[in-house]
């Protein structure tokens, strides 16, 4: 019964280091809030993905109607959200006929 319990107790050890390990690697660093252009950054995101999407058939397209629209937040974690979520369309969009992506910021 001894040597169940402590294989029990090293098991227990490990997925704790584990999960505090899951944990700070998924930590999100803290945020450096600046003035960002929109524009700027959904032009930048469409030059970046419009290639590859159109490789897969998707249609990327962009709308900014001011272009001088600002926004105060981190550009990276904005850009790494507006990434995700392009991601995830692209896969909900795989069997369909029309696909098609709009980027879009307005006030």
């Amino acid at each position: 019964m001894g040597l169940s319990f402590d294989t029990f107790k090293k098991r227990s050890k490990g997925l704790l280091k584990f999960v505090d390990d899951y944990r700070k690697l998924s930590k999100i660093p803290v945020p450096e809030i600046t003035q960002v252009n929109l524009n700027d950054l959904i032009s930048s995101i469409y030059e970046l993905w419009q290639p590859s999407l159109a490789k897969s058939e998707v249609n990327l397209k962009m709308h900014v109607p001011n272009p001088k629209l600002t926004l105060a937040t981190d550009r990276n974690q904005l850009e790494q959200v507006i990434i995700n979520m392009i991601i995830n369309a692209k896969d909900a969009l795989q069997n369909t006929e029309e696909k098609e992506i709009t980027l879009s910021a307005f006030q």
